[in-house]
């Protein structure tokens, strides 16, 4: 009896912080989406003044997503934002690559430098694509198109 009084707490309680944390996850939501087109004009102002903006840019919104070179494999997938971040997580790219022959190793990045870096490193020996931008209809049709097992996002500037 005591089990289920501390079981029916606890869940109250969770349910407490869902609510909390859902309602500022929600607002979050709702305005980046109403933002949308702003993202979209501010790619466009970027093309104008660095034309490897425009390589691609919708794959931001997880439109066009390249055809998975590896169909049934399971996908690793590694965000470096940009050089920086791709040449220190570069050495444990490399090691995915020769420990997990079987899986699909996916890289994004969102600077156009850090899509060449990648490029000039991997070439075909992993897929690559434009980190999506934080919006849940985005994100979630990038992550149903890939299905990652396994996320690591690399940050250096903490």
């Amino acid at each position: 009896m005591v089990g289920s009084l501390e079981n029916r707490q606890y869940m109250t309680e969770y349910m407490d912080l869902r609510s909390i944390t859902l309602m500022p996850r929600s607002l979050y939501s709702l305005l980046i989406t109403v933002l949308a087109p702003f993202f979209v004009l501010r790619l466009i102002y970027k093309s104008l003044r660095e034309p490897n903006y425009r390589r691609q840019w919708w794959r931001r919104f997880a439109i066009g997503l390249p055809k998975r070179v590896k169909p049934g494999a399971g996908v690793i997938w590694v965000h470096a934002v940009s050089v920086g971040e791709l040449l220190a997580i570069a050495p444990l790219i490399e090691r995915l690559l020769a420990e997990w022959p079987d899986k699909a190793l996916l890289v994004t990045n969102t600077t156009p430098t850090g899509s060449a870096q990648t490029q000039s490193l991997f070439g075909d020996t992993v897929e690559h694509t434009w980190f999506p931008f934080d919006m849940p209809w985005v994100t979630g049709a990038f992550i149903r198109h890939w299905r990652p097992e396994l996320i690591v996002m690399v940050e250096t500037e903490i």
